[in-house]
């Protein structure tokens, strides 16, 4: 298992890259527009209300009161659900993260951070991951490789053992466009289901996502912790 309190130390070393090229392609894709809603967002202050090891992440069947969310917040989660080639996969959290699905966020998230250059530590990536799903993506730096090449990214994205460090050189074109229609609060420790609908992918036209307030990364906003296309 990747160990998150290394990656978070590695994270915090400036996050800087040992490449020196610049790289114009790694740019995070364009936010798809949302309605703007008259109300604020209503999530607590407190980002987490119960210890973790009692915590249970809802799952993408639950149902819960509709609440609105500002615009912000469904830009930002519509853009964490655009990551090209999520649309791939469903998950429930107690299933945990498949290293294909992390490739394409690790991708996205480095692009995010506009850092110049190919190279970046292996723990700012698996910190961001974790930042994403809130949760550690097992044995990622392991299995990175082969489930790259399963997705036939293995030119964007590859792990040396070696050095330790990850190689991204470019970001994913953009495929799925999201747009959040309804938010509904699943109670405890800031839950939220988002239903949205989908263009632009031919295999889906709906997604439902379990979101959580994020408590490592407030300019993402939520970490995505259940997803179901369809």
């Amino acid at each position: 298992m990747d160990d998150f309190a290394t990656g978070y130390l590695a994270g915090q070393d400036g996050g800087n890259n040992n490449g020196g090229n610049g790289n114009e392609n790694l740019k995070p894709n364009p936010v798809t527009p949302q309605e703007p809603d008259k109300k604020g967002d209503p999530t607590e202050a407190e980002l987490t209300t119960i210890e973790a090891s009692k915590d249970k992440v809802p799952s993408t069947n639950a149902s819960g009161k509709k609440v609105i969310f500002n615009q912000q917040d469904l830009e930002r989660i519509a853009a964490m659900l655009e990551v090209p080639g999520l649309y791939k996969f469903s998950y429930e959290n107690k299933d945990g993260v498949s290293a294909e699905m992390a490739t394409h966020v690790a991708v996205w998230m480095a692009a995010r951070e506009d850092i110049k250059g190919t190279s970046f530590p292996s723990g700012t990536v698996v910190l961001d991951l974790f930042k994403y799903y809130g949760q550690t993506v097992v044995n990622f730096k392991s299995n990175c490789n082969a489930a790259a090449k399963k997705e036939n990214i293995y030119d964007i994205i590859s792990y040396s053992n070696k050095d330790s460090v990850f190689t991204i050189t470019k970001g994913e074109a953009k495929q799925q466009s999201v747009k959040i229609n309804r938010v509904e609060s699943l109670g405890n420790n800031n839950y939220y289901k988002v239903t949205g609908s989908v263009s632009g992918e031919k295999s889906c036209k709906k997604v439902v996502a379990v979101v959580q307030k994020n408590r490592l990364d407030t300019e993402l906003g939520f970490s995505i912790k259940a997803l179901k296309w369809s």
